[in-house]
């Protein structure tokens, strides 16, 4: 296995991941991204403010049945 295709699979693997983790935030729903909204808040008061936010946030996070949810920008 060359180095290249060492990186990809762990870039898969990584990815998986994340994605294992955002379906499982999605599934536990609606309290875990309030949560986040807390979370992004009390970063925002501090004045530090992450470049993904909306990732961190989930899409929109006050409606539990949003189809969108999962989509990062």
């Amino acid at each position: 296995m060359t180095r290249t295709e060492k990186r990809l699979t762990r870039a898969n693997v990584k990815k998986r991941f994340d994605l294992e983790a955002r379906m499982e935030a999605k599934r536990r729903g609606f309290t875990d991204r309030q949560e986040a909204v807390r979370r992004a808040a009390r970063a925002i008061r501090h004045g530090d403010i992450p470049a993904n936010w909306r990732q961190v946030l989930g899409g929109s996070p006050l409606s539990p049945e949003d189809p969108y949810a999962s989509d990062s920008v």
